[in-house]
């Protein structure tokens, strides 16, 4: 809500979200609720789509469904709702790195959407990798032009 909040008080059109991780699923809400249409897409870095299931200790933790992650672990009724939603899939490209610590490389396959592969690894690293920009600024000009 607060993304939407912001792209009507900032009177943007044609706006394309980059979300990392769990930014990815705010973003990816945010596409589904813009009735205004203000957003055009989105690109994401290593967001868990479908949940992490390296996160899979964490979950036997009496105290790990009460945090923030909690809607990162596989099977969560949040990340149902979102997946059950594809209207919006075919306007987000989702960057999939190498390898990554703490998401499943398959997690970052959302159906309908673009899923481009990295040769950079690792959860964070790519966030840094002056290629991986390159590659995200081209999918915000893709998106921003349809």
């Amino acid at each position: 809500d607060e993304v939407l909040r912001l792209a009507a008080a900032e009177e943007l059109e044609g706006a394309v979200i980059v979300g990392h991780s769990k930014g990815g699923i705010i973003g990816k809400l945010a596409l589904l609720r813009d009735e205004e249409r203000r957003l055009s897409g989105m690109v994401t870095v290593a967001t868990p789509f479908a949940g992490s299931g390296l996160a899979a200790p964490l979950q036997r933790l009496p105290w790990a469904g009460r945090t923030l992650l909690a809607d990162l672990f596989v099977g969560s009724e949040q990340l149902a709702l979102i997946a059950a939603e594809t209207r919006v899939n075919a306007r987000i490209t989702s960057l999939a790195p190498k390898w990554d610590q703490v998401v499943d490389r398959e997690s970052t396959r959302l159906p309908g959407a673009r899923l481009i592969d990295l040769e950079r690894g690792g959860h964070f690293a790519p966030m840094r990798d002056e290629s991986v920009w390159r590659i995200i600024a081209d999918e915000i000009r893709r998106l921003a032009s349809t």
